[in-house]
């Protein structure tokens, strides 16, 4: 019920939200969301406070100068300070990931880790100004203005953006940072969902991301079911119980299957019929009220799934693209219709040469590949160090 397809792939969304509006200490972001914005014609969440939960939670897992993100009590006389304390260790999510994500010396002697997080040529808000629930003056504001988080967690505002190291982004597609859908096949899932209330970071259009992930891997998604309820109307302990009921019918026949398919196979075959997609709620007939399935993708289902920033952008559900591949900015091209009437939308002079400033090497192409997006060789070993070398395991049936 609390689904993330990885750890890596969700600094995407801290990081956009962090950029849209930073709190918790992150005084000088420039505050989109406290503009007049709909909330979700920038982020595609259903409340503001989706992104202030991750921007208290989560966002400061970045700065390297909070001993707190080195353990409880950790020696803060030990930790990393530009100014005072150049060389101390640095507490971040990158460095807890050093051995697996590499490592360089900038300019300044520091040793930092290899960051796989880039925005360039991101079009945040462009399918709200497709949809027309934002005005071309916001979006030229937005882009030119959003800037980005450095790797020292300072946030540098303007229409320069965050750029990937080329080593830092293979380096977490190969290590298996980012899932990419083949293994997550072996897996019979049941991912149970409700609308998440305000204050929540486990937002439910991440079930469609492992779906994407599977379906882009596999040609299919068969061994994931995703179970929507309305919490208010139906105990979450009811649907648990059932949901952890036919889990274990389901595991258990995979178990008493003693054919030579592969351990993929196996999860299909033997998935029981209760294992599908549904959606509960309660309706009213004729005055007679019961919990029915109302289907998981109706207007009936009070689970409505959202999006994210990066996706409202244009990005896939998959969201699986840390650095997207560019293509020329061309104001006449498909990017800049309406959806409804295909009309393409018009920008001022001035709004061309803000926006080509931004994008001056280009926007980016969502129907291509992420830059080195690469698939997991599997359980990898970094022993030797950073890229790692595929193990030799001869109980894993690889697919």
């Amino acid at each position: 019920s609390l689904t993330y397809a990885d750890a890596m792939t969700n600094g995407i969304e801290i990081s956009d939200c962090g950029i849209y509006n930073a709190t918790g200490g992150y005084a000088n972001s420039i505050p989109f969301l406290q503009r007049g914005a709909v909330t979700s014609a920038y982020t595609g969440h259903s409340s503001t406070l989706h992104c202030t939960a991750w921007n208290l939670l989560f966002l400061p897992s970045g700065d390297p100068s909070r001993a707190v993100n080195c353990g409880t009590g950790f020696p803060s006389e030990l930790v990393y300070d530009a100014d005072t304390n150049p060389n101390g260790i640095r507490c971040a999510h990158p460095e807890h990931n050093i051995n697996l994500l590499g490592s360089r010396v900038d300019a300044d002697g520091v040793t930092r880790a290899l960051q796989p997080l880039d925005n360039v040529g991101v079009q945040y808000g462009l399918q709200a100004l497709q949809n027309g629930t934002m005005t071309v003056e916001r979006f030229v504001d937005l882009n030119a203005n959003i800037g980005y988080f450095n790797i020292d967690q300072n946030r540098i505002a303007g229409s320069v953006r965050r750029a990937a190291t080329q080593e830092g982004l293979e380096n977490a597609y190969r290590s298996g940072m980012v899932t990419d859908g083949r293994y997550l096949a072996n897996v019979p899932i049941i991912d149970v969902r409700y609308n998440e209330p305000g204050l929540d970071i486990h937002l439910n259009w991440r079930a469609l991301s492992v779906r994407e992930r599977l379906e882009q891997a596999n040609g299919h998604a068969d061994n994931q079911v995703i179970w929507g309820y309305n919490q208010n109307q139906v105990p979450t302990a009811t649907v648990s119980n059932e949901a952890f009921v036919t889990m274990d019918a389901w595991l258990e026949a995979m178990e008493a299957d003693t054919s030579s398919a592969s351990l993929a196979d196996k999860v299909l075959a033997n998935k029981p019929s209760l294992a599908t997609d549904r959606c509960l709620a309660r309706v009213t007939e004729e005055g007679v009220a019961e919990v029915r399935d109302v289907g998981l993708f109706t207007p009936e289902c009070p689970v409505q799934f959202g999006g994210s920033p990066r996706i409202v952008a244009g990005g896939p559900v998959a969201e699986d693209v840390l650095k997207c591949q560019l293509k020329p900015l061309d104001f006449s091209s498909d990017d800049y219709r309406l959806a409804e009437t295909g009309e393409l939308i018009t920008f001022t002079d001035e709004q061309q040469a803000q926006l080509g400033e931004v994008f001056s090497t280009g926007v980016c192409d969502w129907s291509r590949p992420g830059v080195a997006q690469q698939l997991n060789p599997g359980w990898m070993s970094f022993m030797n160090g950073p890229g790692g070398e595929p193990m030799e395991l001869t109980w894993f049936q690889r697919p």
